[in-house]
């Protein structure tokens, strides 16, 4: 079921606040318009920030722990 939400969309919008302006990419989430008193600090081909999801399996998280140095501490003061 697809649900309409109340608000409008955004993510194509350009937000101005005093000094500041800040934007958003429509896809990725990206901040792809950051300025500060006229200086750009973002930009579409810049983007400051991506909000990613990602999901992880035990492998992943073992590979990850054991690349890091982390799963021998584990196995080092693991006490069962």
């Amino acid at each position: 079921m697809l649900v309409s939400l109340p608000y409008p969309d955004v993510s194509a919008q350009t937000f101005t606040s005093g000094q500041y302006e800040i934007g958003f990419d429509a896809v990725t989430g990206a901040v792809t318009t950051f300025a500060v008193n006229g200086f750009a600090w973002a930009g579409p081909q810049n983007p400051l920030g991506q909000f990613v999801y990602r999901m992880y399996n035990q492998t992943d998280i073992l590979n990850f722990l054991g690349a890091s140095g982390a799963l021998n501490d584990y196995h080092r003061f693991r006490s069962d």
